[in-house]
C-alpha cells in the first residue's frame, strides 16, 4: 500500500490537477487507517472536478466509517445527483440512512427510558415510536439503549429492548 501511496503522490507532482490521482491517493491513505487524509485528498478531487460522483461517494464513506452518518447521507445525495444510477450509492445511502434512523430511534428510545416521558410526545410520535420498538425488538440485534444501566430502575426497564416493551404498556395505560 506504501508503494501506490509513492505512485499516487508523483502522478500529482506530474500532474497537479489530476482529480483521480487525488481520489485513488485517498483510497490508499483509507485502505491504510489514514481517514483524514483521505478526506482530505478527496475535498481535493472534488475541488478540481466538482462533478466527480465516486469522489463524493468515497468522502461520503470515510464519513460514515468515522460515524458521520448525517455528514455521509447528504454527500451520497449529492452523487446520486450526478450519477442517479450509481448502484453502490444508492446501497450504501439505504444503509446510511438505517444507520441514522436506528440512531434517531435510540436516543428517542433513551430519553423515555431515563426520563420516563412517554406522555410528552404527541399520539403520533408514539405510534411511531411503538412501531419502531417492535421492529427494534423483533429485527435489530439486542442491545443496551443507554449508555449506563440504571439499577435503581425496575427490573424490566433497566438495560434491554425486549424488556422495553413491558414498560411501554405500563407508560401508554398510565397515559391514557
Amino acid at each position: 500500500m506504501d508503494q501506490s501511496i509513492a505512485h499516487y503522490l508523483e502522478a500529482i507532482k506530474i500532474d497537479p490537477a489530476f482529480a483521480d490521482a487525488f481520489s485513488n491517493l485517498g483510497n490508499a491513505y483509507k485502505e491504510t487507517g489514514h481517514l483524514d487524509d483521505a478526506m482530505v485528498c478527496y475535498n481535493k478531487a472534488l475541488t478540481l472536478e466538482p462533478k466527480y460522483a465516486e469522489a463524493y461517494s468515497n468522502l461520503a464513506a470515510t464519513n460514515k466509517d468515522c460515524g458521520k452518518i448525517v455528514e455521509a447521507i447528504l454527500l451520497y445525495q449529492k452523487a446520486l445527483e450526478i450519477k442517479p444510477d450509481f448502484g453502490d450509492v444508492i446501497a450504501n445511502l439505504f444503509h446510511s440512512l438505517v444507520l441514522d434512523l436506528q440512531n434517531f430511534y435510540t436516543n428517542k428510545l433513551t430519553y423515555l427510558l431515563k426520563y420516563r416521558q412517554w406522555s410528552a410526545i404527541g399520539r403520533s410520535e408514539r405510534k411511531t415510536l411503538q412501531i419502531c420498538i417492535h421492529y427494534l425488538q423483533n429485527s435489530w440485534p439486542k442491545r443496551d439503549v443507554s449508555p449506563v444501566c440504571n439499577p435503581g430502575m425496575r427490573p424490566h426497564t433497566r438495560c434491554r429492548f425486549q424488556s422495553f416493551s413491558r414498560s411501554a404498556r405500563d407508560m401508554r395505560r398510565e397515559s391514557n
